[in-house]
């Protein structure tokens, strides 16, 4: 369920553009302002920018992905200003919106300034709390003249009622029990790997379970087998004429789709035929996907056609305006990418023994030019968490800001704190906060997710 909003930014009378394009990113639908690209970041959010060189004016609107409410909307705001703004750009002058309330959500705005190459520059935030859960949407700029686009983009939002509990979605509520053994596995890649972690397995309650293996993630249900791909060629025509043929003999005509149209503002490209399996024999359906999910590629093995289409496609039919006997029918496939969502794997009691990092870079500004990108200014955020016996921990951060091209050179200043932690399979706890926690499998190693810590998820590489 979408609930539209009508009026949370800092002025009520608001303009719409009736065509312009929907897109949706996490719980939120919105317009894409005109003019701006797209491009989602693994640390968890989605960048709108426009630049005019021509008059050296920007702005840049961020949606962070949502997280787990640290109680109410006062302090989710208080929180997201200081990890959003006041730390990484040195904001000031903080002036803070009124509390409105709409469909169970909870909308506190500000804004504030602060000095991005000797010029002063306006930044806003919006702060959306409800259903335990919390959304941040940052607005950055050079020039007042972005001030309708930012204030129509949130003005255009849908916020879609996330399932309870937001952070778990979907998730076996007992890998004990779910995480199985078993091994359906395609031909080439039959080991299940464990690298000695608990849980290799998660049985999902729509029917799918994901298996980690040598060179990818299975995730498979009666008929229908996905492979999500550690490492790949970067773009779908690449592999379809390199990973194809090594198991499959394509039969008949080759379906190709490259995102034209797209579907929500999310480009994707997806080739697709009949083939033999060269292992089984077996007559199928194999497609190659990839999507902003992931840098890497999703292949599909279904025992027809028909299967894989009921499975994945949104068909859209359109009446013509000018003959509503006459109908268009569009078959778009975006929903093969939430599968890169099922790369989530249980945290056991005794996985997270040693030292895992973090290092996230920010940098403010779009350009190639050397000379140019030495303005630009870059933030680096590192965390470090050190897990010891009898279930102590110590943690780590650094934070420094600078405009350096070479990172090694800002400078970090760095605070700490330790206590207790305690795994509960998809929880951490940590001095008896809980957070969302799973590991992502990647090549020979697993990321560690922690997700709304400080205001952040957290992606750390054990060392």
């Amino acid at each position: 369920m979408f609930l539209k909003l009508k009026a949370i930014t800092l002025l009520l009378l608001i303009s719409f553009v009736a065509n312009a394009q929907r897109a949706e990113y996490d719980l939120v639908k919105y317009t894409i302002p005109e003019g701006f690209t797209i491009s989602d970041s693994d640390s968890g959010m989605r960048e709108l920018v426009k630049i005019d060189n021509k008059n050296k004016t920007w702005c840049k609107i961020v949606i962070y992905k949502s997280i787990e409410s640290r109680g109410d909307v006062n302090t989710d705001f208080t929180t997201d200003w200081k990890d959003f703004a006041s730390t990484p750009l040195q904001a000031y002058a903080l002036k803070e919106n009124e509390i409105t309330e709409g469909g169970g959500w909870k909308f506190k705005a500000g804004g504030g300034k602060f000095k991005f190459n000797k010029q002063e520059c306006t930044v806003l935030l919006t702060s959306i709390t409800g259903y335990k859960t919390c959304i941040a949407i940052l607005a950055t700029t050079n020039n007042s003249s972005y001030s309708k686009s930012i204030q129509d983009f949130i003005a255009s939002f849908d916020l879609k009622t996330p399932d309870l509990p937001a952070t778990n979605n979907n998730m076996p509520t007992n890998p004990e029990e779910k995480n199985s053994t078993q091994n359906n596995s395609t031909s080439g890649n039959t080991t299940t790997t464990s690298n000695g972690y608990k849980f290799n397995n998660t049985k999902w309650d729509d029917g799918w379970t994901s298996y980690i293996k040598e060179n990818w993630v299975e995730v498979s249900k009666p008929g229908i087998q996905v492979l999500l791909y550690y490492q790949s060629p970067e773009d779908v025509k690449t592999g379809w004429n390199t990973l194809i043929p090594q198991r499959y003999a394509i039969q008949g005509n080759v379906m190709s789709d490259y995102g034209s149209p797209t579907y929500g503002g999310m480009a994707y490209a997806i080739t697709g035929a009949n083939a033999k399996e060269k292992s089984s024999g077996a007559q199928v359906y194999v497609a190659l996907f990839k999507g902003p999910g992931s840098n890497a590629l999703i292949e599909i093995k279904a025992d027809n056609f028909e299967l894989f289409k009921k499975e994945f496609a949104t068909v859209i039919a359109e009446k013509s305006p000018w003959d509503a006997s006459q109908v268009k029918t569009t078959i778009y496939w975006n929903k093969i990418n939430d599968m890169y969502g099922r790369n989530k794997f249980a945290v056991g009691t005794n996985d997270l023994a040693g030292t895992w990092f973090y290092k996230d870079i920010v940098q403010l500004g779009n350009s190639s030019n050397t000379s140019a990108a030495a303005n630009n200014m870059i933030t680096i955020i590192t965390h470090e968490f050190k897990f010891l016996p009898g279930n102590q921990y110590q943690y780590k951060e650094g934070n420094g800001t600078g405009t350096d091209t070479r990172t090694e050179n800002i400078k970090l200043i760095y605070s700490t704190n330790s206590g207790k932690y305690s795994v509960t399979d998809w929880q951490l706890s940590i001095n008896n906060s809980a957070f969302s926690s799973y590991f992502q499998a990647i090549k020979n190693n697993r990321i560690l997710i922690i997700t709304g810590f400080n205001g952040r998820n957290l992606f750390l590489l054990k060392k």
